[in-house]
């Protein structure tokens, strides 16, 4: 069962919502509603746990006053209760990925804030983002409305609060009802994408392996919510490593579908100077499979191909010596038949590979290929047969279409290649990894930096 269905927090409208919902009003209410659950969800943990919840939320806060004194109100009204209360806060609630913006537009006769936590020395009105953006003009019209002159504005983010609570599970003496509410909590913070990457679960690969086993619109909200934790994965590795190469580089990730169940992420490397195009130079790909990750520097169009067998073609000596410097990858080549325009292609292993990256030669790789060359019109017919017949599926698992298969024969006149200098993580090992997975990859993405510079240089 997916997880999510035991969270006492979870309900169908606790989810991350596609970007463009903020376009319409319909979305932007769905939204709206998750935010006002969100806050809801704040208070009962304040409420129903024991005062070390609330004292941490207000430390943050500097706030000293005993937790008990405090009373709660959800979805504030009345404008006239907080004015004369001496310490005033407006507390936005926002994740580390939400915008900050103007809008002239808004419409500040409309200002209710979320809720509000107060005793007589202090009161804490409170707005929560999710994912729609934080509008400086509803934060100036709630502190008008509510609290007037003298308010202090103050930001704290899900992700860091996230990380206080849980820094409270740690503690021995934390009693029972604490621990499953905070716990449940936090769960329901990493469900809508505002927890601190912490690594990915046995259940992250499970549900990828879901489809067709769940509604369409389940195997959606997972795949959002993957989409999410694979971004933060991807701004904690890019701090690692940007400064490392001598090329800057970018992040780019996979369109969000349910045909398949594979996604990747990857960065790519340019060069403003020269205006190359993105895909001129390999890139530092993963790819997500439902049986773990796969690293590779990946070089699979054209371009980068190209370039990458110049360099080992004018400098096989240091292609050799770099490969040897590097353990546990294996070197791949890969010829496609491509059966529908733009990315869509059967990719097949050359004969022989792949192999493990110390035993590649230059002049070996360059054999293979020539023979690929040579033979290419037995290799492409060879799949063809496999698409009609069944041996080779689509992505997705389901056989090629006639029109799929059609496009291939009458298309795919010269060889494209691909090459892939990749290493495969199963997922014990990458569950096993938390919190240090970034550190882990950007060690393993280190190791092939020689010839990565080689190629991109």
């Amino acid at each position: 069962m997916n997880e999510k269905y035991s969270n006492i927090f979870w309900h169908q409208g606790v989810k991350i919502f596609e970007e463009n919902l903020l376009n319409s009003n319909a979305g932007k209410m769905k939204i709206h509603h998750l935010e006002n659950d969100i806050t809801k969800a704040l208070f009962n943990l304040f409420q129903h746990c024991s005062d070390a919840v609330l004292k941490t939320f207000l430390k943050i806060l500097q706030i000293n006053d005993n937790p008990a004194t405090f009373n709660y109100e959800f979805q504030v009204s009345n404008s006239n209760d907080f004015r004369n209360v001496e310490n005033r806060i407006m507390l936005s609630i926002i994740s580390d990925s939400t915008q900050r913006k103007f809008n002239p537009d808004y419409d500040v006769n409309m200002s209710r804030p979320d809720g509000c936590i107060y005793n007589k020395n202090h009161v804490v009105l409170i707005e929560v983002k999710t994912q729609s953006p934080l509008i400086e003009e509803q934060i100036e019209s709630h502190i008008k409305h509510y609290l007037g002159t003298a308010t202090q504005k103050r930001t704290i983010i899900w992700e860091d609060l996230n990380e206080n609570f849980k820094v409270l599970l740690n503690k021995p003496s934390i009693n029972k009802l604490d621990e499953f509410l905070i716990k449940n909590f936090c769960d329901l913070l990493e469900l809508v994408g505002i927890a601190k990457f912490s690594g990915f679960t046995h259940n992250d690969f499970l549900m990828l392996d879901s489809l067709g086993q769940v509604s369409d619109t389940d195997y959606l909200d997972f795949k959002r919510y993957f989409n999410r934790k694979t971004i933060k994965f991807m701004d904690s590795l890019y701090s690692l490593i940007n400064d490392k190469f001598s090329q800057k580089m970018d992040s780019k990730l996979a369109k969000i579908n349910i045909k398949y169940p594979d996604t990747w992420s990857a960065f790519y490397f340019y060069n403003n100077e020269s205006k190359k195009h993105v895909n001129t130079y390999p890139n530092i790909n993963f790819n997500y499979r439902v049986n773990g990750i796969e690293l590779s520097i990946n070089s699979e169009v054209k371009s980068s191909v190209n370039l990458m067998i110049k360099k080992i073609k004018n400098s096989p000596k240091k292609f050799n010596e770099v490969c040897q410097s590097i353990d546990g990858f294996k070197f791949s080549l890969y010829y496609k038949i491509q059966y529908l325009p733009m990315d869509n292609f059967v990719w097949s292993l050359i004969p022989g590979y792949p192999k493990e990256i110390k035993e590649v030669q230059a002049d070996g790789v360059l054999d293979s290929i020539n023979f690929i060359k040579e033979k290419y019109q037995d290799f492409r017919n060879t799949v063809i047969f496999e698409m009609e017949s069944g041996l080779k599926k689509h992505n997705s698992g389901r056989l090629f279409t006639e029109k799929e298969i059609e496009f291939s024969k009458t298309h795919n006149l010269k060889p494209n290649f691909a090459i892939r200098i990749e290493k495969r993580f199963d997922v014990d090992t990458i569950t096993s990894l938390n919190e240090e997975i970034n550190y882990f990859f950007a060690h393993e993405i280190m190791k092939t930096k020689d010839l990565i510079e080689l190629i991109i240089s």
